[in-house]
């Protein structure tokens, strides 16, 4: 398994402002980025340009703002800043209360906050954010993961929510994590597609979780996907390569040759390989 050539944890970068967004979260994937309770100390490195607070707002992903009150409070009714991530205790206790309220006041801190004065992310309030979030989405209400999807999309990027879910999994286990992962990608469209692209290429056995979502992203080129689909076609797991057979309908015919080629390619002689050649050589 090759490691992903992507950097360690957002609290322990410093790079030009103009990277690439994906290139700072993925290693993660390989090297664990959080301890098992809580990320690292913050320190002066977080992550530049670790997403790009979004200038527009949350009212791209319909998140419900309109339960702030007006007049500078918050959405528990007190006046001054919203709900802060790091007062998790009070958070949860909103959220108890009234979860719509409790995300719109976070995510409405959260883009507050924007870039400090050197033009860095507050990342490590993000991270914790998404945490917080993604664990009361988990075999959550459909009203609950309505309300968590709307605010993640609103605040985070594809990339952070990949890193969370996978590193929770193999802290923890629990296939839904990397189950509504893939969703929360899926509803960030294309934006996702460098994560998940890497993703395919890493030769992770995770990836079986998100083969649904990269081979039916919209947005994407027919030859990127298919790219994507050989990529998976290649992996060792035979869990994955089946399931890359599996979702090959919809796909022409000379795309599905290439992504069963590449399953033959791979000289594993398993059953997937043999289902495979067999198709192939029904077609010819």
């Amino acid at each position: 398994m090759s490691a992903l050539p992507w950097a360690v944890g957002p609290w322990e970068i410093d790079e030009p402002e103009n990277s690439p967004n994906h290139a700072l979260y993925f290693e993660a994937i390989d090297r664990s980025v959080f301890t098992a309770d809580q990320p690292k100390k913050e320190s002066g490195k977080v992550a530049k340009n670790a997403g790009a607070t979004r200038g527009d707002g949350p009212t791209s992903v319909e998140l419900e703002i309109q339960d702030l009150p007006e007049g500078g409070k918050s959405a528990a009714g007190t006046r001054g800043p919203g709900l802060a991530i790091d007062d998790e205790e009070r958070l949860s206790s909103a959220f108890e209360k009234n979860p719509s309220a409790a995300l719109s006041s976070l995510v409405y801190e959260l883009l507050r906050l924007g870039r400090d004065q050197t033009g860095q992310v507050h990342s490590i309030r993000r991270f914790k954010a998404i945490r917080f979030i993604f664990g009361r989405m988990l075999d959550s209400t459909p009203f609950i993961q309505r309300l968590g999807a709307r605010a993640i999309l609103s605040f985070a990027d594809p990339g952070e929510v990949i890193t969370l879910a996978l590193h929770e999994f193999r802290l923890y286990g629990y296939e839904g994590r990397l189950v509504l992962a893939a969703s929360l990608l899926s509803r960030f469209g294309e934006r996702s597609w460098p994560v998940l692209a890497s993703l395919a290429k890493s030769g992770l056995p995770e990836c079986e979780y998100f083969v649904s979502a990269i081979a039916r992203l919209d947005g994407i080129s027919s030859r990127e996907r298919l790219n994507a689909m050989i990529d998976l076609a290649r992996n060792p797991d035979p869990s994955i390569r089946e399931r890359v057979m599996d979702v090959l309908e919809g796909y022409s015919v000379e795309e599905a040759t290439e992504v069963l080629k590449a399953i033959v390619s791979g000289g594993r002689h398993d059953h997937v390989e043999r289902l495979a050649r067999e198709y192939l050589e029904s077609q010819a």
